[in-house]
């Protein structure tokens, strides 16, 4: 069993893992020495998110065994997990926190609820990288993303590939929601892959990165957002900042803003000595 081991890696991609499954995995996790969770294409959603806020806020996973009591009756023996959920479940008032310093949920459904459990990050002290890649996660639900990362948040590295962040009525306010992202966290590696973003929020991303936000490493391959003054802006801005790398993908037919690019990189790599 997973509590038992001295598992650091724990990869479960893939596996059509049900809400009960699910919650069973978490008790399991939250004892144990693990440090590397991945629970990929799982077509976790909606449903699954209360026992993920349970987890990561260090509160019980209870809910865990929706069997009603007949049908426990008619097992011919208690599942080690029970045993397990009933060792945590009596001492309620006692706080236990997953040790995870990884937790890798990509290729899921959690975007339209994700606000459900973000939240629960404000009290996890443990989880330094959060992997949310293809999440179908809109505008609303990058905007509670980072409210809940706001909140007092470990992370220091969060991928958001894959989604269409911009889309949705609160577009608007995903631009902002990023820029306190820069200025306010911890976040040091932030990728936003494939996002649909534009110039209008990589120039803000840009001017919201200084000295003392501790943004080193940012990921805006495949979306539309090179721009000439876009890029302009970050040699400007990556001059007086800690950043590494910063990555675009762009024409190669395009002497201008290839030449753009290769300025910016010196600059990074400059900061990187």
């Amino acid at each position: 069993m997973v509590e038992d081991s001295d598992l650091s890696y724990l990869y479960l991609d893939n596996c059509s893992i049900s809400l009960t499954a699910l919650e069973r995995i978490l008790i399991a996790v939250k004892t144990s020495k693990l440090k590397c969770l991945f629970l990929r294409k799982n077509n976790l959603k909606g449903k699954h998110c209360s026992a993920l806020r349970r987890f990561l806020s260090g509160t019980n996973v209870d809910g865990s065994f929706r069997q009603d009591q007949n049908s426990i009756n008619s097992q011919c023996y208690e599942s080690p997990f029970l045993h397990l959920e009933k060792s945590i479940l009596s001492t309620p008032t006692k706080f236990c926190y997953p040790k995870l310093k990884v937790l890798d949920l990509s290729h899921n459904l959690l975007g339209p609820e994700i606000g459900s459990f973000i939240h629960s990050l404000e009290s996890n002290y443990y989880l330094n990288k959060l992997v949310l890649r293809n999440n179908s996660i809109t505008s609303f639900g990058a905007s509670s993303l980072v409210e809940g990362i706001l909140k007092n948040s470990s992370l220091y590295q969060l991928d958001v590939s894959n989604n269409s962040l911009m889309s949705g009525p609160n577009g608007g306010m995903v631009t902002d929601s990023f820029c306190q992202l820069i200025k306010r966290t911890k976040i040091s590696k932030l990728v936003l892959d494939n996002c649909e973003l534009n110039n209008a929020f990589s120039t803000s991303v840009a001017l919201a990165i200084s000295l003392k936000s501790k943004l080193r490493h940012l990921d805006l391959s495949n979306n539309r957002c090179h721009s000439a003054e876009t890029l302009k802006t970050f040699i400007s801005v990556s001059k007086n900042s800690n950043l590494r790398t910063v990555k675009f993908t762009v024409p190669g037919t395009n002497s201008e803003i290839n030449g753009l690019v290769k300025e910016l990189n010196e600059i990074c790599s400059l900061n990187s000595s």
